[in-house]
């Protein structure tokens, strides 16, 4: 896909990772608007599935085919995961 599988991309996926698990390092909430491919998605969960704390991750896009697929490959990643649909301009 487009938003992963370069070096540039898959480091400044790999730095997203690593802010978002300092982030929430003794749990907390992630909310990712506009999900699409699951590029940082893909670099994200298995880093806060590492950090072993409790953390709710919402994967969000305005396309629901989006969110279906997702829900296909990351379904399993963390014990609190939600796919939802998400219209910023509604």
């Amino acid at each position: 896909g487009m938003y992963h599988g370069t070096r540039l991309v898959d480091a400044c996926n790999q730095d997203l990772a690593r802010s978002v698990a300092a982030g929430v390092r003794g749990g907390g909430r992630v909310i990712e608007v506009g999900g699409g491919t699951g590029g940082a998605t893909r670099a994200v969960l298995p880093v806060l599935k590492a950090a072993g704390v409790p953390v709710e991750y919402v994967f969000t896009d305005v396309s629901r085919g989006f969110t279906r697929l997702a829900r296909e490959r990351f379904g399993a990643a963390l014990p609190s995961i939600d796919f939802r649909p998400l219209d910023i301009e509604n």
